[in-house]
């Protein structure tokens, strides 16, 4: 057997069987769920997580159908001020992105009013 020939016995291997035992053993990544149109119902800051709940329930079905917003940037801060800003003015939210980890809880990648 050749050196090409290992190379390729082993990247057959890996493709086979290694990958899809690491994607079942650690998980798939998380993909952003877009949604439109949502008005805030309520907003609060619970330990160093800020959280913005809606009327009606979130497509990924969140904990508790909010979406939480980590207070540990100037820029999640903004992200939380947008939120806030839309619930005392009134306004819809027009168009939120956010990513569902393994406990059910939904993070704010992105919000828009």
């Amino acid at each position: 057997m050749t050196v090409m020939d290992r190379h390729r016995w082993s990247k057959m291997i890996f493709r086979a069987f290694l990958a899809p035992l690491s994607a079942a053993l650690f998980g798939q990544p998380a993909h952003a769920t877009l949604e439109y149109n949502l008005t805030v119902a309520r907003v609060g800051v619970q330990g160093a997580q800020a959280y913005i709940g809606f009327t009606t329930a979130l497509t990924a079905v969140c904990n508790n159908n909010v979406a939480y917003v980590t207070l540990d940037a100037d820029s999640k801060f903004a992200t939380f001020s947008v939120g806030l800003s839309a619930r005392a003015a009134g306004r819809l939210i027009n168009r939120i992105d956010y990513t569902k980890d393994g406990t059910g809880k939904c993070f704010i990648d992105l919000l828009e009013f």
